[in-house]
């Protein structure tokens, strides 16, 4: 995969889900540009929650020290 911001390949791998208070979920939620702009929107985004310990399939870029991951919702 390259990388979006310099373009550079990616190296696949994964990413770890961890919490540093325990137990506790995180949720992961994301809102589109489109409606950021808005500043006042009903919420129609996508979110899910997260147990600590999951694994997603993930990218990153040394150059830019980025990391993607691909979270199924």
């Amino acid at each position: 995969m390259k990388c979006p911001y310099c373009g550079k390949e990616m190296e696949k791998g994964k990413a770890s889900c961890m919490t540093l208070q325990g137990f506790a979920q995180i949720m992961l939620s994301y809102t589109s540009d489109e409606e950021l702009k808005n500043k006042f929107f009903k919420r129609k985004t996508q979110d899910t929650v997260i147990s600590p310990g999951e694994e997603a399939e993930a990218y990153y870029c040394a150059h830019c020290k980025k990391i993607m991951p691909v979270f199924n919702l």
